[in-house]
């Protein structure tokens, strides 16, 4: 049986790579070599996933006036409007659980800034 040279395992854009088993001295060629990789075969090469260095935290909301942040605050409107809801409706415990949830980057307006959009 021939040796074939080192293989290269791929696992998730290369973040792994597998050394393929070495024969060894004295063995037949009628053995089957093991398929299961020795923990110190194992390498790690760098992620070609770019990973961003600002946490989570630092994210900013919807820019005020910005197209999405304007389309949410119309939806709303129309939602209070059509189903004659009280502008109080976004100072409400469960509305403001739902819109975290939903739209997490969406600032939900006060209770006086509804009253004024209408």
């Amino acid at each position: 049986m021939k040796h074939r040279p080192k293989q290269k395992v791929v696992f998730y854009s290369e973040a792994f790579s597998v050394d393929a088993p070495k024969p060894q001295p004295g063995a037949s060629s009628s053995t089957i070599p093991s398929t299961s990789a020795r923990r110190s075969s194992v390498r790690r090469s760098p992620s070609s996933t770019p990973v961003s260095s600002a946490p989570a935290r630092q994210i900013t909301p919807f820019q005020s006036g910005g197209k999405r942040n304007t389309d949410l605050n119309d939806a709303l409107i129309y939602m209070i409007c059509k189903d004659n809801l009280p502008h109080s409706l976004v100072e409400k415990e469960g509305f403001s659980h739902f819109a975290r949830v939903a739209v997490p980057l969406y600032k939900v307006p006060s209770r006086k800034t509804v009253r004024h959009f209408e």
